[in-house]
């Protein structure tokens, strides 16, 4: 117990408080009665600095809410946090008195085969997810990474360490510790390999996110039977194997009784996560009844990061190690706002996911729409981030500026070296690039962001992975621009758009109608996204040897630094889905992410998201 002056309102000492005995009488093969249920100081612990103590029997005290979930005590861990399992949603006055389907998130089989020894894996050592472990890292994903900042990275065990064996069967650990009396559960897993985590400093790191199952040890310390706080009247999955029995897998799980019991893997059961909540987690309220739950001091953390135009670069430094998304929309191209009316192409869309460590760094160039900016830029001046700006044949009227001097839209990058958009370290170490739309002209809509190609027009072509578009070139995240009359004639020639290599204009002069057409359109660029051409170092904008545009070899797309993304996608401003060549038409997510539309009309955007905190 703890006097006054050592109390500190914590989850830990909550429990630790309520504590009745050491559990060296407990005779493990015996169902726990109301006078035998209690919280337990687990007696191999009691030495140490922070002992572990566990709920028993039948209980009703031990209720959490927490992250807008229910959840009910099971145990604390040898590092000062508490570990939980999923119980359900809160009722309308904030009860959690959840059982039975209510109490799950959901069903799933453990592994879709059971005909081999490894599939009593969570992941298998070819790296593959079990399918239980893909629906539990869904549902964290979707509801509980905001709060990875208030969990610790703790061992959740899938022990395949081997009790006996015989010409055809396999008894695994948990066989002998759980099912062979005299009964003798133990939270130590014995293996490296079994010991799942997010970090591998304590554990495999195999884990996304700090998330598992209870093991049947636990199950057994907690004791099974219906009075028993952890039956639910329905069966669920636990991450115990049992054995290899006459080629099937058995995998231990709590029954609709409340027993400890087993099933083949490749049976539907219900899923139950665990967290583990850090040390230090306080409570704020709440007595752990049903109907008043123990509520926490909650802090979020920020998960999502939004960018938009500034004209300038961006810093984004990486506030933990771990996984993050990046998503960048182009900028679109301007619209003809004469007879006849014509659209600006608009901005592509470009994502991946990438590694980052603390304390990196990562510049962001949002890009800048097309305008008509005839009173404010000369001819031959870029916009923000690389597009070009049109060129009419009457140029010298208008004190010097162009009329019609329509741009098409900038691309949005990210960057590892930051400096003037313009600065070719820079523009070198762009990582990923989504292209922007090219401007409308007189006789036709702006094309549309380029994927690995860029879109163009009669009087000019978009760009590829290897060069610009052309008659009039760019370059490496340059537009090119259009020709300039010294005679007036009433043709326009409009803007091309920038991208990781910039879209082509028009050389055309005169009075040919041909000129009254848009520049073509930049394309995009992700390390690691197979079809993409990199460049060949820091200093050299040369591509890399014997890599063309829409290549199989994903060697061609790494970048020089060796940073590179997975789950790529690349999605142009028409609507085109790219993975080496253009596919489907799928549109591209919105910037909420809510809905789809097609190409980014408007300036540029970005946004990072974490994925997952290591």
């Amino acid at each position: 117990k703890y006097t006054f002056k050592e109390w500190i309102p914590t989850l830990y000492n909550m429990v630790a408080h309520k504590s009745r005995s050491l559990d060296t009488d407990i005779d493990f093969g015996v169902a726990p009665t109301i006078e035998t249920s209690g919280v337990y100081k687990m007696n191999s612990t009691k030495e140490d600095e922070f002992p572990v103590y566990y709920y028993r029997g039948i209980i009703d005290n031990n209720n959490v809410s927490f992250a807008g979930f229910c959840w009910k005590i099971v145990r604390t861990t040898s590092t000062g946090g508490v570990k939980l399992i999923y119980n359900g949603t809160p009722g309308s006055d904030g009860s959690c008195n959840n059982t039975g389907e209510a109490s799950e998130i959901g069903t799933s089989v453990f592994n879709t085969s059971s005909s081999s020894k490894e599939d009593v894996s969570y992941v298998y050592d070819n790296g593959n997810d079990s399918e239980i472990k893909k629906a539990i890292d869904k549902w964290y994903s979707d509801n509980m990474i905001e709060y990875t900042n208030m969990l610790e990275d703790t061992i959740w065990c899938n022990d395949r360490s081997i009790y006996s064996t015989s010409s055809s069967n396999i008894y695994f650990g948990g066989y002998g510790r759980l099912e062979i009396n005299p009964y003798q559960p133990n939270i130590e897993c014995l293996n490296v390999d079994d010991k799942y985590t997010a970090n591998d400093e304590n554990g495999n790191g195999k884990l996304i996110y700090p998330i598992g199952l209870l093991t049947g040890d636990e199950v057994k310390l907690v004791g099974d039977g219906n009075g028993a706080y952890l039956s639910t009247g329905q069966w669920w999955w636990i991450m115990s194997p049992q054995g290899f029995i006459n080629s099937n897998v058995k995998m231990f799980g709590v029954g609709s009784s409340g027993y400890l019991g087993n099933r083949v893997s490749s049976i539907s059961n219900g899923i139950r996560p665990s967290i583990s909540l850090a040390s230090g987690t306080m409570i704020k309220g709440g007595n752990g009844s049903v109907t008043n739950p123990y509520k926490l001091v909650e802090e979020k953390m920020q998960t999502e990061w939004s960018f938009y135009y500034t004209g300038e670069e961006q810093e984004f430094v990486v506030p933990y190690d771990g996984e993050y998304k990046i998503e960048l929309w182009g900028a679109s191209g301007t619209n003809w706002d004469n007879t006849p009316n014509r659209l600006g192409g608009r901005g592509a869309y470009t994502s991946g996911n990438i590694k980052l460590g603390k304390d990196n760094i990562l510049y962001l160039y949002v890009g800048e729409e097309g305008k008509n900016w005839s009173a404010n830029r000369a001819f031959g001046e870029y916009s923000f981030n690389g597009a070009s700006g049109g060129s009419y044949a009457c140029y010298d009227f208008n004190n010097g500026k162009g009329a019609y001097n329509y741009y098409g839209g900038s691309a949005t990058d990210i960057r590892l070296i930051g400096g003037s958009w313009d600065n070719d370290l820079s523009i070198n170490s762009r990582i990923m690039v989504a292209a922007g739309g090219a401007s409308a002209g007189k006789n036709q809509d702006g094309g549309a962001g380029g994927s690995l190609i860029g879109y163009g027009t009669i009087s000019a072509t978009g760009a590829t992975q290897t060069e610009s578009g052309g008659p009039n070139k760019g370059g490496f995240g340059r537009a090119g621009f259009p020709s300039k009359d010294t005679t007036c004639h009433n043709n326009v020639r409009c803007g091309a758009s920038s991208g990781y290599y910039g879209g082509g204009a028009s050389n055309i002069t005169g009075s040919n109608d041909n000129g009254n057409y848009g520049g073509g359109s930049g394309s995009s660029f992700i390390s690691g996204h197979t079809g993409c051409v990199a460049i060949t170092s820091e200093n050299n904008q040369t591509p890399k040897t014997g890599c063309t545009t829409g290549t199989t070899d994903n060697d061609c797309s790494i970048h020089y630094s060796s940073k590179f993304f997975t789950n790529t996608k690349m999605i142009d401003g028409a609507g085109y889905n790219w993975t080496n060549e253009k596919g489907e038409y799928i549109e591209m997510p919105t910037h909420d992410g809510l809905s789809t539309m097609i190409g980014n009309i408007g300036n540029g955007y970005a946004k990072i998201t974490l994925v997952s905190k290591k």
